[in-house]
């Protein structure tokens, strides 16, 4: 009973890592359940096979592969997803169409709350749609969907999965199940997941300066890169002939390591981290008027330690957090048709301890948008329109206060029967969040020395983002091609100067003052599949790809993290319930950043898939082989590169079983 929608695009939509291609497939019904309305930019989405493939310890490593989308690779435990060039508050992650409601925008080294290998289907949204989440992601939006509430009253009395998986590169395993059932009107599921990896095999050093590295540093293992992760939940919902209301209990524990200077073959930090949450939801449709309603609340009880190399309790992060939504769609106003809806969010977020450098802040936020759709002579167009205000009370500098406005407009046009046209215009204004204006203190994970907007007695402006992008694309035939471009104008966006350095505890850290600048993003995405054989035995396609990002500052200078141009390509080859895929993704040298610079690598990796039936049960059998070539590679994202490297030759295998 989610708010479907319907959007013709490329099905060629990224069967696994490197492309929106996933080899030849015609142009079909792409159902995207969030956000309401219809989505007019082009919309990446991740489901079955090629989620199963793609799927990782972090939701930024799943993704990492995707066009225009790397992650912030903070090791194996942490990673965020990185759209675009934008990361942190900038990338909103939903958890079910929900913010996760954890602190993995606060810093890199913060895991979301999220287990890839309990999603059912990860979207990436784009557009004027965004804005029915908030004003801050610009950039696009990731929902994660697990299904944890059922919402389908078609669904069968009794259904299950169970999956096994492992690999080479960190000896990892993982094991995970999931049963769902339906009596009547009463719908329920159940789900857990466990999973843990030792320290994973690299090429060489994980320390790039030689003069910098431990003399017992040992090479081909990156120090203190283990994970050991637990979740599970359970979800029960009442049906009825035009809606449903649901409850679910999720909880996710973590434990790993932190990769960085301060690393060892023995240990070294480590982040143990624990949320327990409650999710409500529901859905109605009526005849009236307003033609639906939706409803959805979050709680959660979060806490995570930060523990010394010693072991020694180093800085404990609690974030008690709820976020509510309603919205309601409506019948056509002329030709208008679409949703207004209500957003709140309180949030009390405190760390107390030796890395302490956010002082507790209290967060009020409420949100006000509307989305609407309108058929034209031109095409279908699509307007968002968002109203936010932010109340931050911290103990230790002065309150802040502010309200934003957003507005976006997007066009879809048909050309002629094969090729579709699609732009975007909007007005994007941030409220900073609570690191930007209040960081004040010794940020262990960066190797900084952070001080915020307010910490440093600055006045603090709204960030505001100008956004242009278009996309062509031709979506049916034996040749498929698709090009898109971006170009972002920032007014006051929000980075860290780095201004010499501090002396902390005898010794030196980057002093990384948060400073407000204009500054521009511009790039672009382009892919091109071409079915060499199709025919009712095999098809065999050949994919081209590539994207890039370029950042600077008003003044010409650069900016940090910023991933590196990418190009590279695919074979793919499908025989019934086989499927088999060899590709190679190369990443250019990236020194056009001021933080540490990277040197080019090319990942080359092939996977299997196979379906099949026996015994009254449903199996799927893979896998596949990352990094082959053994690649020495440094990720350009991340804070901790010059401290370590992507994971090396890496062959991993799995099965899962549904009934």
């Amino acid at each position: 009973m989610n708010n479907r929608f319907t959007l013709s695009v490329l099905a060629l939509t990224s069967m696994h890592a490197t492309a929106v291609f996933a080899g030849g497939h015609e142009t079909e019904e792409l159902i995207v359940t969030a956000p309401t309305g219809q989505t007019l930019q082009p919309t990446q989405v991740l489901e079955g096979s090629e989620l199963t493939l793609l799927k990782a310890t972090t939701l930024g490593e799943t993704l990492q592969n995707e066009p225009g989308i790397s992650s912030s690779a903070y090791g194996k435990g942490a990673g965020r997803p990185v759209i675009r060039g934008q990361g942190g508050p900038r990338v909103q992650v939903l958890d079910n169409n929900i913010g996760t409601l954890d602190v993995s925008a606060l810093s890199p080294d913060h895991n979301p709350t999220v287990e890839p290998l309990l999603v059912d289907r990860i979207e990436v949204i784009r557009g004027p749609a965004t804005l029915s989440y908030g004003s801050a992601a610009a950039a696009g939006v990731v929902n994660v969907l697990d299904g944890r509430i059922p919402s389908d009253s078609d669904a069968a009395s009794l259904s299950g999965a169970v999956e096994i998986r492992g690999d080479t590169v960190a000896d990892s395993k993982a094991f995970v199940g999931r049963l769902d059932g339906r009596s009547g009107q009463f719908a329920w599921h159940l789900d857990a997941m466990t999973g843990d990896s030792d320290n994973y095999d690299i090429d060489g050093f994980a320390t790039a300066d030689p003069a910098e590295r431990p003399a017992n540093e040992p090479e081909g293992i990156q120090p203190n890169s283990f994970t050991d992760t637990d979740a599970y939940a359970a979800g029960a919902s009442w049906l009825s002939d035009n809606g449903y209301t649901g409850i679910s209990v999720s909880s996710y524990e973590t434990e790993y390591g932190l990769v960085g200077p301060e690393a060892t073959i023995d240990g070294g930090p480590f982040i143990d981290m624990e949320q327990t949450r409650v999710d409500i939801r529901g859905e109605y449709t009526f005849d009236g008027f307003f033609s639906d309603v939706r409803f959805a609340l979050g709680v959660n009880d979060y806490e995570h330690a930060e523990f010394e190399e010693d072991g020694g309790l180093g800085t404990q992060f609690d974030n008690d957090e709820w976020e509510a939504r309603f919205e309601t769609g409506h019948q056509a106003i002329g030709a208008l048709e679409g949703t207004i809806g209500l957003q709140l969010n309180n949030r009390d977020f405190s760390a107390i301890g030796d890395e302490a450098f956010v002082a507790p802040t209290e967060v009020n936020r409420l949100g006000l948008f509307v989305i609407e759709n309108m058929d034209t002579s031109l095409g279908n167009l699509q307007f968002g329109l968002r109203l936010d205000t932010a109340d931050y009370e911290n103990t230790d500098e002065a309150d802040f206060d502010e309200t934003a406005f957003s507005a976006a407009i997007g066009l879809t046009r048909p050309v002629a029967e094969d090729y579709e046209f699609v732009a975007n215009v909007s007005l994007n204004e941030r409220i900073p969040d609570i690191e930007e204006l209040y960081a004040d203190g010794l940020h262990i994970a960066t190797n900084q020395f952070e001080t915020g907007l307010i910490a440093q007695g600055l006045g603090v402006d709204k960030e505001l983002a100008t956004n242009f992008d278009a996309g062509f694309s031709k979506v049916t035939g034996r040749l498929r091609w698709s090009v898109k471009g971006f170009y972002t104008s920032y007014s006051d966006y929000v980075y860290q100067r780095i201004d010499g350095t501090v002396l902390e505890d005898g010794e030196e850290f980057d002093n990384a003052l948060y400073t407000q600048d204009d500054a521009d993003f511009w790039g672009a995405e382009a892919e091109l599949a071409y079915d060499v054989v199709d025919n009712e035995n095999y098809k065999l396609t050949a994919v081209l790809l590539g994207d890039f990002v370029e950042a600077e500052l008003d003044d010409g200078s650069d900016l940090p993290r910023i991933p590196p141009s990418r190009f590279g390509g695919a074979l793919e080859y499908v025989s019934g319930p086989l499927r088999s895929n060899l590709r190679a993704l190369h990443h250019a040298k990236q020194n056009d950043i001021s933080s540490f610079n990277t040197d080019s690598y090319t990942l080359v990796s092939l996977d299997a898939f196979y379906a099949f039936s026996a015994q009254s049960l449903d199996w799927e059998v893979f896998v596949k082989g990352n990094n082959l070539l053994d690649e020495d590679a440094r990720s350009s994202t991340s804070f901790v590169a010059a401290f370590s490297k992507l994971p090396g030759r890496n062959f991993e295998a799995g099965v899962r079983v549904k009934f």
